[in-house]
């Protein structure tokens, strides 16, 4: 029995825009990857809030000004031209 993954942690996210770099970042999941297998929670591999900081930067604001938690140092992914 599993209580289902309508709550997942793992998702997509498109990004689109002019100054958008093309092409798809990150890989497909696989079983493996399943948290647990009773609840079916994905791990993410890309924090959402790179993808977030990545966007910030692109219209001139520092990411640590939003996203200020204690531990959490953005990676740039380069998501823009």
């Amino acid at each position: 029995t599993t209580v289902g993954a309508d709550h997942g942690w793992g998702n997509n996210t498109l990004v689109l825009g002019g100054g958008v770099k093309p092409g798809v970042i990150g890989d497909i999941p696989t079983v493996a990857e399943l948290k647990d297998q009773n609840v079916n929670a994905l791990i993410p591999t890309i924090d959402y809030r790179d993808i977030f900081s990545d966007v910030f930067t692109w219209i001139g604001v520092e990411p640590k000004k939003v996203f200020d938690e204690e531990g959490y140092d953005p990676k740039k992914l380069g998501l823009f031209v």
